[in-house]
């Protein structure tokens, strides 16, 4: 996986690059930094067939394609959709003082890791509204939510 966060693609990248990546079955993702709108491509040329869905939003994308072309540092990196899902997780941020034990918190989220500022939750087998619902239900309170890559 990445060291990091992935990052979007510059808007400025060309569509036959991305189209390059494009070459295997299914539909392959763009995730492309400033899109306004998601853009479906289709392209037929000597029989190849290459569909492509370039977009702003990553969520989307990885609801819709088997693979997705995003950044590391400056290079483009083509990954499964599966993988970069089970890389994301939900942190949420909590009173602190009001956080429960790791070993009450590992019961309602198994694998919940403590951090700083709250805890997080892979999120890969679930939303996370499930996680905040839950949070809710259970009276642990959230100060804020982000989606973070593990």
């Amino acid at each position: 996986m990445l060291s990091g966060p992935p990052l979007p693609l510059p808007h400025d990248i060309p569509v036959h690059q991305l189209l390059a990546y494009a070459r295997q079955p299914g539909t392959l993702g763009a995730w492309v930094r400033g899109s306004v709108r998601t853009l479906h491509l289709y392209e037929s040329a000597s029989g190849d067939s290459h569909r492509l869905l370039i977009g702003p939003d990553l969520g989307l994308l990885l609801s819709r394609c088997d693979r997705v072309v995003l950044r590391t540092g400056t290079h483009p990196v083509v990954l499964d959709a599966e993988a970069i899902i089970r890389w994301r997780a939900l942190q949420v941020v909590t009173a602190t003082p009001h956080l429960p034990p790791l070993e009450r918190l590992n019961e309602i989220f198994p694998d919940a890791r403590l951090d700083s500022s709250g805890f997080q939750v892979a999120i890969w087998s679930g939303t996370p509204e499930h996680v905040l619902a839950e949070c809710l239900s259970r009276g642990i309170p959230v100060r804020e939510s982000r989606i973070i890559y593990q």
